[in-house]
């Protein structure tokens, strides 16, 4: 064997929690699930390191996060046969005419996602 039973839960929890890490562009939450997951502080060195490698190596690479990307599919799939956007906008000017406040009269289509 090349690890001792012991590490064997411990080597699973790093790895989920450095792919939710590194995937999701969540890796304070993926440390704080492997905490709790392994009921301690115990392994919070071990896993940190594992999800700060992950994340490095990840942003490194230039992966989009899978939440982003099915964010832009629902857009495109909302977009596909909708009219386009008209968004009336207004500038009207205050006090010094220095500052001045953008008011939007209405807008035709509002993405709910």
């Amino acid at each position: 064997e090349i690890l001792p039973e012991e590490y064997k839960s411990l080597m699973v929890v790093i790895g989920i929690a450095s792919f939710l890490g590194a995937a999701s562009r969540i890796p304070l939450t993926a440390i704080l699930f492997s905490v709790e997951a392994l009921s301690g502080f115990n392994n919070i060195i071990p896993i940190a390191l594992g999800v700060t490698f992950s994340y490095i190596v990840i942003e490194a690479a230039g992966v989009t996060a899978f939440a982003d990307i099915i964010i832009e599919r629902k857009i495109e799939n909302r977009l596909k046969n909708a009219p386009p956007i008209v968004v009336e906008y207004y500038y009207h000017l205050t006090g010094s005419g220095r500052s001045y406040t953008t008011i939007y009269r209405y807008i035709n289509y509002v993405l709910s996602l």
